[in-house]
């Protein structure tokens, strides 16, 4: 059981570390999915590699939680947040309560001219 457990974790790391590259390097596909958020067949965040785009951001977090899951290739679930440097949650989707499993990965990006943390987890 603990091998299966280990294999699981593996999965959910490699997941987070999946989707947190997709959304903090690139503008996701289309280029311009945020003017369509139906129309995206992938999810980015940026207009160059960290550098985030208020507007995607905006609508990646008002998207549908199942859609989003989707578009993201997530099987489980997920919780993202962006937060200043004093901690102030400035932008959130998924779910909060982290289940077994969990797999945080942190990236840095700059959102509006200011340096912000940006958070994944993904967990089953």
């Amino acid at each position: 059981a603990e091998i299966s457990t280990m294999m699981e974790r593996d999965r959910f790391d490699s997941a987070a570390i999946a989707v947190s590259d997709m959304l903090v390097k690139t503008p996701g596909v289309p280029g311009n999915w945020e003017e369509d958020p139906s129309s995206a067949w992938a999810v980015g965040l940026a207009e160059s590699q960290n550098v985030l785009i208020g507007e995607k951001v905006a609508n990646f977090t008002a998207l549908d939680y199942n859609a989003s899951k989707e578009i993201m290739g997530i099987d489980g679930d997920y919780y993202f947040y962006i937060e200043d440097l004093e901690g102030n949650r400035l932008h959130e989707a998924g779910v909060p309560e982290l289940g077994e499993g969990v797999a945080p990965v942190l990236r840095f990006g700059i959102l509006e001219g200011e340096i912000v943390k940006v958070e994944v987890f993904v967990h089953g």
